[in-house]
């Protein structure tokens, strides 16, 4: 078994381990058969996050009322401890708000956590992100059909950068993005995330996802611009 790596955009090491084949009479063909792949972020050390915005939007002060998203969690299989988003709003100006819950227990080992609890807000923005566009299928998140048609039509497609600070306070997480870019088969956002201190503490540019080519175009109950 052996391991191959390339360096795709974005600032992350594709990594793929694979086994060369043998034939019946134990003769080995020069091919090889993928056994696991994964990806690595290369980035540089934790620092200050400058805001995506020097002034918080109007639209993101006024307050707002999260819609329940359960109905999305169920319609997609995801368990309970991956449920990171509590809370999740549509505001004006192409504009979305959310609350995120990291899980209790920790993807490493031990107290080398830091870096997971990174991944892990991450992640939160990922499925903020994924509500965004579920929402012009299903605003209140309770149709499964549109919502299952919104899962299965759109998929990530690129991020652009992350910026990532220190490790946040205890307490919750709120996520401000933006749509940021619009079209059939495009949608592009910006977020960045707040702690219980109101300090910055990651910033995602330019979070991509495409509309599948074989999905159908037909319009979304609440059309985009």
């Amino acid at each position: 078994m052996t391991a191959q790596a390339c360096w795709p955009p974005h600032g992350t090491l594709a990594v793929a381990a694979v086994e060369r084949q043998r034939t019946a009479g134990g003769i080995r063909p020069v091919w090889y058969a993928p056994v696991s792949e994964g990806m690595v972020w290369l980035a540089a050390h934790a620092s200050d996050v400058r805001p995506l915005w020097t002034e918080v939007p109007p639209a993101a002060v006024a307050n707002h009322v999260g819609a329940d998203v359960s109905g999305y969690y169920r319609s997609i299989g995801l368990g309970a401890d991956w449920h990171l988003v509590e809370s999740f709003a549509v505001l004006p100006d192409n504009l979305y708000a959310a609350a995120l819950r990291l899980p209790q227990a920790r993807i490493a080992p031990g107290l080398d956590s830091e870096y997971s609890d990174v991944v892990l807000v991450v992640e939160g923005v990922m499925q903020a992100a994924r509500l965004a566009i579920t929402a012009e299928y299903s605003k209140d998140f309770d149709d499964s059909a549109a919502m299952a048609e919104a899962v299965g039509a759109w998929r990530l497609h690129a991020v652009g950068f992350i910026r990532m600070g220190e490790a946040p306070a205890n307490g919750p997480l709120h996520v401000l993005m933006q749509r940021s870019w619009s079209a059939k088969r495009l949608r592009r956002f910006d977020a960045q995330v707040v702690d219980s201190r109101g300090t910055v503490i990651l910033t995602i540019h330019h979070l991509e996802f495409d509309r599948c080519v074989q999905a159908g175009l037909a319009p979304a109950q609440v059309p985009s611009v």
